[in-house]
């Protein structure tokens, strides 16, 4: 709070999010202990599910990858080339 003035000196979008998330920081202080548990258990909720997501989201992309890859292997396409775009290492490629 003593650095709050410093803030004026940075670039609008900057201050806005720093102004957003103090407003948020302030606003959780006054909650009750009830609403303080709810809401910490409400972020974990939410932590769980975007961990959740972010997994599928990465095991998707893998299997897209591979899809890709042994379409391209049908194809003759040579494996470094294959590799160079999809990112898959000859041993990957070699597994397949």
């Amino acid at each position: 709070m003593k650095h709050l003035a410093n803030l004026q000196n940075h670039p609008k979008a900057l201050q806005d999010r720093v102004q957003k998330k103090l407003f948020e920081k302030v606003e959780i202080a006054k909650f009750t202990p009830k609403e303080c548990q709810t809401y910490k258990s409400s972020f974990k909720y939410y932590l769980n599910m975007k961990n959740v997501l972010d997994t599928a989201k990465e095991k998707g992309v893998k299997k897209g990858k591979l899809e890709v890859t042994k379409q391209m292997q049908s194809e003759g396409m040579n494996w470094e080339i294959i590799t160079r775009i999809t990112g898959i290492s000859q041993e990957e490629i070699q597994n397949l």
